[in-house]
């Protein structure tokens, strides 16, 4: 199967995450894509290997559950092992969100574009705390114009009201789609919540294109 973790960059000898010999790394970058080709992530063939056999199995109907997970988990420990290679704080911080990064994209190579996007959501909720702007603004922009056409749905919802209401109330909104409720209950409680948040829900719902 042919994607993007099966490609080999040149200079696959880099250190692990992202270029420390520029410290002005985001200068040179302004979408998600030249972000992710600044990354050394992709340099790494075992990693790409465990990328692409979880993407297989993603995609295969008849996948091992077994399999999927053993796939994920050896994932986990190489994504891992470069993360904490990362022994500067912002340098850690970065390369952090360079993994979550990488994982939102072996789910748009399954097809999974919530996933994705759910991903990336949660990539730039890091570096916003991290207080790294720039990488921030760089993924929200990338989640914007992809949301963009989508039509609404619980998951959408959750993920436009990115800025309307507290993360820690949008998390609970996943645990409640999870949980089996409909869009309607979203609504409700997302109505609740922007209120708890000193937002106006009708104007916020107006500008979703809810009503």
């Amino acid at each position: 199967m042919s994607n993007r973790f099966e490609e080999q960059p040149p200079d696959s000898n880099s250190d692990a995450g992202i270029d420390q010999t520029d410290d002005h790394i985001v200068d040179s970058v302004d979408t998600l894509e030249s972000l992710i080709e600044r990354s050394n992530f992709y340099n790494i063939p075992e990693l790409q290997d465990a990328a692409t056999a979880i993407i297989d199995g993603l995609i295969a109907p008849d996948t091992n559950d077994s399999q999927l997970k053993l796939a994920w988990i050896e994932y986990a420990k190489l994504i891992e092992g470069i993360v904490e290679a990362n022994k500067d704080r912002i340098a850690y911080a970065r390369a952090q969100i360079e993994a979550i990064i990488h994982k939102a994209l072996i789910f748009q190579s399954a097809g999974n574009l919530l996933r994705y996007l759910e991903e990336l959501d949660r990539a730039e909720v890091y570096a916003h705390n991290e207080g790294i702007d720039e990488i921030s603004t760089i993924i929200n922009n990338k989640i914007k114009n992809t949301l963009e056409p989508l039509a609404m749905s619980s998951e959408v919802l959750v993920l436009r009201l990115r800025g309307c209401i507290s993360e820690v109330n949008r998390d609970f909104l996943r645990d409640l789609i999870e949980a089996g409720d409909d869009f309607e209950d979203m609504l409700n409680h997302a109505y609740g919540m922007i209120l708890e948040d000193g937002g106006d829900p009708d104007v916020v719902f107006a500008e979703l294109g809810i009503i």
